[in-house]
């Protein structure tokens, strides 16, 4: 199974350190690696809705960098992944069951919002015109982020969202933004860590090692 990354050099070493470190067998890597400078948006973006042109801009070309894979795996089952994740086991069979007979199942984003409820950093999609017409319908309805933009296209195939406990991120427990101070708690079935909910390339991190570092306590 083809596992989907796109990220710039900036998140080259979160990358290595955390996601292909962690990958487990079963998957081959396709990475695009872009040389536009790294964008994150401000705390304003999320708070008050203040545009940040450039990350609109990169997002928008991850979403052409999605319908591009699509359309070259029709047939297959394919596997889009952020590069701020971390695996802790065995991933393509439950991925798989997860997705049955369905067009996609994504990552829970905002357990608060059913209009926000899915997360386009890790989605297991099955190559196909309802997929490819998501992705078709996401670029020319672009709003923002690929993540709004997601949602509100969402009903384009048949979808759903991966169960919490195993495909995990601090906004699930916190319904806030995670900082340096603030503790939470980790599923005992975590499989997928995706360091979302968080700004900033320290930050993420920070948060994949404490993560990672209570899993393997745990163990």
């Amino acid at each position: 199974m083809k596992i989907y990354t796109f990220l710039a050099e900036a998140q080259r070493a979160m990358y290595e350190n955390y996601f292909l470190s962690s990958l487990p067998s079963g998957f081959k890597v396709c990475t695009t690696l872009h040389n536009d400078p790294y964008v994150e948006p401000t705390e304003e973006y999320y708070n008050v809705g203040l545009p940040c042109p450039a990350f609109t801009t990169r997002m928008k070309t991850k979403v052409l960098f999605m319908k591009k894979a699509c359309k070259e795996n029709l047939g297959d089952i394919i596997v889009f992944a952020d590069s701020d994740l971390q695996f802790f086991g065995p991933l393509k069979k439950t991925l798989t069951e997860e997705l049955g007979d369905l067009d996609i199942a994504c990552q829970q984003d905002d357990t608060r919002s059913v209009s926000r409820n899915l997360c386009g950093g890790l989605m297991v999609c099955r190559c196909n015109e309802s997929t490819l017409n998501l992705f078709t319908k996401m670029e020319q309805h672009f709003r923002t982020d690929d993540q709004i933009t997601l949602n509100d296209q969402k009903d384009a195939c048949r979808c759903k969202a991966l169960p919490m406990e195993k495909f995990f991120t601090v906004g699930h427990v916190l319904g806030m933004r995670w900082r340096k101070e603030v503790n939470f708690s980790i599923p005992q079935g975590i499989l997928v860590h995706h360091a979302s909910w968080t700004l900033g390339i320290e930050n993420k991190i920070n948060l994949l090692e404490i993560v990672k570092r209570r899993v393997h306590n745990r163990k």
